[in-house]
């Protein structure tokens, strides 16, 4: 007794033949905006405000982002896995009647005329067109990412930082106004005006609305993996993964395990 399966009956020795008339491939991206820090977020829209950085919050990025960033600023907002769903429906739109992956009826002594005609006439094509999925390690995307620096964009821990306390000096007795420096704990990162110059000769930034309540806004690297893993498993043939080496995660001179609770970091070899 059996439950579950179904097949086709076929003749012994049977060879299914499989026909491609055009295979294209190329790698894409899809993960969220949500895996950007908010620093690259940033350089993004300052080419639209003429060269001026505007500290918006990712929130506000993700309302108004398409004045800013166009099309890709709609597409943003969206999950990892929802892109893919977007990208995988693109390509099926345009090719469109061809045949994935289908057993086509594969003739002998068909002439390479007769081959042209029936590709061209009608939709009658194969075409093999899947995107290579790249995730892209946006945590470790900046100079001081490669060794021997390795660190990401965002911190996090305590630090100093200024505020204002007091009122200012409108009524007769108000305590005036005066900055007073306090140490905090949260997420910061460091701005600076050479990408190449050592991080702690940055300004220190505080952006610890990407992480309120303890909670990520942000999405960090190995949650967009898990996210990739998903809509591959959704679209699959035209969604295939492109996971590589990247020297910057990957950058523990000890070796070990990698952590795979956090994903911070990896051996180098």
């Amino acid at each position: 007794m059996s439950a579950g399966f179904t097949g086709v009956a076929r003749p012994a020795g049977y060879i299914p033949k499989f026909t491609v008339d055009f295979a294209i491939d190329g790698h894409s991206h899809i993960q969220s905006g949500a895996t950007a820090p908010l620093p690259l977020l940033w350089d993004q829209i300052s080419q639209k405000t003429g060269g001026i950085k505007v500290p918006l919050n990712r929130k506000v990025i993700d309302t108004v982002g398409g004045i800013f960033l166009g099309k890709s600023g709609k597409v943003q907002k969206q999950k990892t896995e929802e892109i893919g769903n977007i990208l995988a429906s693109e390509l099926i739109g345009a090719y469109k009647g061809s045949k994935l992956l289908e057993e086509k009826p594969y003739n002998e002594g068909v002439t390479g005329q007769q081959r042209a005609e029936d590709i061209f006439s009608g939709e009658k094509a194969h075409i093999f067109s899947p995107a290579m999925i790249m995730p892209m390690d946006m945590d470790f995307a900046h100079i001081a990412g490669f060794p021997p620096e390795s660190t990401t964009i965002y911190h996090e821990g305590k630090f100093d930082k200024w505020i204002t306390t007091g009122s200012p000096g409108i009524f007769p007795g108000a305590m005036p106004a005066q900055p007073t420096k306090i140490t905090v704990e949260g997420v910061y990162y460091y701005d600076r005006k050479e990408a190449p110059a050592p991080e702690n000769e940055g300004v220190l930034v505080d952006v610890s609305h990407e992480r309120p309540n303890q909670a990520w806004v942000h999405q960090r690297y190995k949650e967009q993996i898990d996210s990739t893993i998903i809509a591959i498993k959704k679209n699959p043939w035209y969604l295939i993964p492109m996971f590589h080496y990247d020297p910057r995660r990957w950058c523990k001179s000890s070796g070990g395990d990698f952590e795979d609770k956090e994903w911070l970091f990896g051996p180098m070899g």
